[in-house]
C-alpha cells in the first residue's frame, strides 16, 4: 500500500471514528467536512506521521475547540491497547509527582494549602488524600491549589471533593454517553478526616484543566468553595482512546456531563471565578480572605495557644 493510499485510509477511519462516537453529532459533521475540504486542498499530502496528526487535529478543533479532542501519533505502538497505555502513561507521570499531592503545609496563621496537579489512579488516591487531610485537619481555612491541574480521573476528582462535604452522599453529575445515563454521587465514606464547616478557597488559572475544572465547578456549585483567579480552561468532554491503525490513536470525547444545580458544565466557558485576579496573584487574595477569617474567629481569646495563631494572622495581613 502505497504512503498515499495508507493516509487515506488513516484520515478515512479517524473522520468514521469521530462521526461515530463524538458527544455532539452536528458538531462532528462540521469537523468531518472540514477535515474533507482541507484534504481536498492537499493540506495532509506528504505529511509525515506525526504532522499528519497534529494538522488533521488542527483542523478538527478549527470548527470547535475541543481540547480532549486529539489525534495521537505513536512511533512505536505501545503493547497495550490505546486506552490502556494512555492510562498508564498518567499512572506513572502521578506515581513520580506524589500521585499529584505535591504540596501539602500549615501556613502562618493556621492555614492549610494543598497543591494538586491532577488526580491520580483511584486505586492510589485514597491514600493520598487521607494523608494530606489528615495533616490539614487541625486548620482553620483552607486553600486548594488547582492552577497547574491537567485533570485525570474522574472518580479520584469526586473523591477529593468528598472531603471537603459532609457524609451523606451528593450528586455531583450525569452523564450523558451514547443514551445512557449515569449519575456520580460522592462516597459515603472516605478515608481520614472531611474538611468541613470551615472556609476553603479553590485558586485557578487560564491553564487548569478538565479534573481540574470539575472539582472548581463542583465545589463553586455547591456553595463550598469560594474560587480566586483565572477563568479555566473550559474542557469538560470526557473522552475516550480508539485505536486507528497500528501508529495512531483518535482521542475521542464520547460524554457529556452535567450538574443537577446548575444544569449545564464549564465546556467552552471555563470555571469563571467568584473573585478574579491574574493566577500569579490568587495565593496572595485567598490567603489574605483566610487569614480574616481566622483573626474573626480566634482573635481577642484568652487561650494562648488561640491568641498566638491570631497574632500570627494579624501580622501576615498587615505584612
Amino acid at each position: 500500500m502505497t504512503q498515499e493510499h495508507s493516509s487515506a485510509a488513516r484520515l478515512d477511519a479517524v473522520l468514521d471514528t469521530l462521526l461515530t462516537h463524538y458527544v455532539h453529532p452536528e458538531t462532528a459533521a462540521a469537523m468531518a467536512a472540514r477535515v474533507r475540504a482541507r484534504d481536498a486542498e492537499g493540506a495532509y499530502t506528504g505529511l509525515p506521521g506525526p504532522d499528519f496528526c497534529a494538522a488533521v487535529t488542527a483542523d478538527l478543533r478549527h470548527v470547535y475547540d475541543d481540547r480532549h479532542l486529539t489525534v495521537v501519533w505513536h512511533e512505536t505502538r505501545p503493547s497495550a491497547d490505546g486506552e490502556t497505555a494512555a492510562a498508564d502513561v498518567w499512572r506513572e507521570r502521578f506515581r513520580l509527582e506524589a500521585d499529584g499531592v505535591t504540596r501539602v503545609e500549615r501556613l502562618p496563621g493556621n492555614v492549610g494549602l494543598i497543591a494538586l496537579t491532577g488526580f491520580t489512579d483511584p486505586a492510589r488516591a485514597g491514600a493520598a488524600y487521607e494523608a494530606a487531610m489528615r495533616l490539614l485537619a487541625g486548620t482553620y481555612a483552607l486553600i486548594v491549589d488547582l492552577r497547574v491541574n491537567r485533570g485525570g480521573w474522574p472518580l479520584s476528582a469526586i473523591q477529593f471533593c468528598a472531603h471537603l462535604l459532609g457524609g451523606e452522599p451528593v450528586q455531583v453529575s450525569t452523564v450523558h454517553k451514547g443514551g445512557i445515563l449515569r449519575q456520580y454521587w460522592t462516597p459515603a465514606y472516605v478515608p481520614g478526616p472531611r474538611y468541613l464547616d470551615r472556609p476553603v478557597h479553590v485558586l485557578t488559572s487560564a491553564g487548569t484543566f478538565s479534573g481540574g475544572e470539575d472539582v472548581a465547578y463542583t465545589l463553586q456549585s455547591l456553595g463550598r468553595a469560594t474560587v480566586v483567579g483565572e477563568t479555566t480552561s473550559g474542557a469538560a468532554h470526557a473522552f475516550e482512546v480508539f485505536r486507528i491503525d497500528e501508529h495512531v490513536d483518535a482521542h475521542v470525547p464520547d460524554e457529556r456531563g452535567v450538574n443537577p444545580l446548575t444544569g449545564g458544565n464549564w465546556e467552552a466557558t471555563g470555571v469563571v471565578p467568584d473573585v478574579e485576579v491574574p493566577a500569579g496573584a490568587a495565593f496572595d487574595v485567598a490567603y489574605e480572605l483566610s487569614l480574616k477569617h481566622v483573626s474573626a474567629v480566634v482573635g481577642g481569646s484568652v487561650d494562648e495557644n488561640l491568641r498566638r495563631i491570631a497574632e500570627e494572622a494579624m501580622e501576615r495581613v498587615a505584612g
